[in-house]
């Protein structure tokens, strides 16, 4: 196709065109290279930017190629990052290749970490709990006069019994689980017992000095020093069947098992002279003579510092298939191994604080009562004298004794020989 002179000059207006005629062809051809020399002049001025000394450098590294760092280096990964990561990364690997061919001692080693942490975590429960000391014995179980089950320990120096003075023991708390594991098998229990250092001390001899400072504390023991309520022990006298103390030794020689029943604390002061000699220098840190005379202000169960006694009764089943348990206040006392206190339940010492815990919710009625029955126990207690006196029993067959406590003998020679018209006119006067 050919345009003439009067097109072209329509379509080019500005052109100096040619006075032939030309073809769109060569216009064409025209038109491209022209654009074409533009592209080339523009590409030689970019590769000339690229080798420009202003622009940086890229640096590489010997893992991976880094990218280069400008104003906002955040956008671009850290080389110490990297190296972290990849350590921790091959740490990793050669961990789980370590397992994999060790897969059965760390089986073993995972199953034992579990064992110990679920037995750690159940020696933490209730059922593995008990009291170490009496200063952890929480106050209601005084004023409701709860019991305990607890068990005897070996005696040790400070455990001799002294004449006309309370009848100490040491006392073993029993956890829950220990009194199962008692009730199962009393040999497994001895055995796995005997494990704990504590535990294993010997049965010291009768005729050791009671001040021999060596002897383990019942804070040392983790222990309960209790001293039995309402008697004391019997005078010195030649009539003398048994050692003194000998039927305590057999006791804490087959380790009875006892309960415990709790009726008040006694905290001892530095001014007891007997009981400091009897405890020793190891319990007595911390104590200090107050000048109150409040014993409930004076003393708090808190001071774990302070060498505290618990106070109670004790019962114990001599026989399997006995139903009712044994006082061993009034059996010591019917054999003539103890004399009743003639101050009530508890000998008050000198310098020694006896602290009765009161029941907040335990009304007047019910406090009556429980005097009442503290009386009952007295009068059982002094029964119990008269047929030791009656049969000369223990302390009793002594002469001396029986001598200078002429008003207990007649009493115990009425009761057993008076006929009972005596006995009726007798209780016709009283009356």
């Amino acid at each position: 196709m050919r345009l003439s002179r009067e097109d072209a000059t329509r379509i080019f207006p500005s052109a100096n065109l040619p006075p032939t005629d030309l073809s769109i062809e060569a216009l064409m051809v025209d038109t491209d290279g022209q654009n074409s020399a533009e592209r080339d002049s523009h590409a030689k001025q970019q590769e000339t930017s690229w080798t420009d000394e202003s622009y940086p450098t890229p640096r590489y590294s010997s893992q991976a190629e880094q990218h280069p760092r400008n104003e906002n280096a955040s956008i671009f990964p850290d080389l110490t990052t990297m190296d972290m990561r990849q350590t921790v990364g091959t740490s990793t690997a050669h961990l789980s290749d370590w397992i994999n061919d060790n897969i059965i001692a760390v089986r073993y080693g995972a199953m034992a970490t579990i064992g110990l942490l679920t037995a750690y975590g159940l020696s933490q429960t209730p059922l593995f709990f008990r009291y170490r000391s009496v200063a952890e014995l929480p106050n209601w179980l005084f004023a409701k006069r709860r019991s305990i089950t607890c068990r005897l320990m070996p005696q040790s120096h400070r455990q001799i019994l002294h004449p006309n003075q309370p009848i100490r023991l040491y006392l073993r708390h029993l956890s829950p689980a220990e009194r199962i594991l008692l009730a199962i098998s009393k040999s497994t229990y001895e055995k796995v017992l005997s494990w704990h250092p504590w535990n294993t001390l010997p049965l010291e001899t009768l005729s050791v000095s009671s001040t021999d400072q060596s002897a383990p504390t019942a804070r040392q023991l983790e222990a309960l020093e209790v001293e039995i309520a309402g008697i004391q022990a019997a005078p010195e006298h030649l009539a003398l069947r048994e050692a003194p103390g000998e039927w305590l030794a057999r006791l804490c020689r087959d380790r009875t098992t006892v309960s415990l029943q709790l009726i008040a604390r006694r905290v001892m002061d530095q001014g007891d002279d007997t009981n400091e000699q009897r405890l020793g220098t190891a319990s007595r840190i911390g104590m200090r003579k107050s000048k109150r005379d409040i014993p409930e202000l004076d003393f708090s169960s808190s001071k774990t510092t302070q060498s505290q006694i618990a106070i109670g009764r004790l019962y114990y089943r001599p026989k399997l298939a006995q139903f009712q348990s044994t006082d061993v206040g009034l059996s010591l006392v019917r054999y003539g191994r103890a004399t009743p206190v003639s101050d009530g339940l508890w000998k008050t010492l000198l310098d020694s604080h006896v602290v009765v815990e009161s029941n907040k919710d335990e009304s007047a009625q019910e406090a009556a009562k429980q005097s009442s029955r503290d009386a009952t126990y007295a009068s059982q207690l002094s029964q119990a004298e008269y047929e030791a006196a009656a049969g000369s029993y223990g302390m009793w067959t002594d002469a001396e004794i029986r001598k200078n406590r002429a008003d207990i003998v007649d009493e115990a020679e009425f009761q057993t020989t008076a006929p009972v018209w005596k006995k009726a006119w007798r209780w016709i006067r009283r009356r």
